[in-house]
């Protein structure tokens, strides 16, 4: 009998405003399609998400493929060093060859 109450709670609980006559069309739509608006919602979310992601690796790509570039390269440290962080840049070249130096040692083991 407990179990069979607790049941029946909580749809009187959900649906109350019906149960008690305060029932509208607004709301009833509301509460049929609150899963699904909660499901397109979370899918906008996920497909932002993604939306960043994505730009960011093709900055990351155009950042590279520029950077690869030896006058695109020197134009760039020349505009560091006149930001006066040029060695950020001279940093990151010297973190780059020892990964690669690292990557190199490790594949003829």
């Amino acid at each position: 009998l407990i179990s069979a109450l607790k049941h029946t709670r909580w749809p009187l609980i959900v649906f109350q405003d019906i149960v008690l006559g305060r029932h509208s069309s607004a709301r009833a739509l509301q509460l049929t399609h609150s899963g699904t608006i909660l499901k397109l919602e979370e899918k906008d979310l996920e497909m932002a998400k993604l939306n960043e992601e994505n730009e960011a690796l093709a900055l990351r790509k155009e950042l590279r493929s520029a950077l690869e570039n030896g006058d695109l390269f020197d134009a760039f440290m020349e505009h560091l060093f006149t930001e006066y962080c040029g060695e950020c840049l001279l940093s990151i070249v010297e973190f780059t060859q020892f990964k690669e130096k690292i990557v190199a040692q490790n594949k003829d083991n």
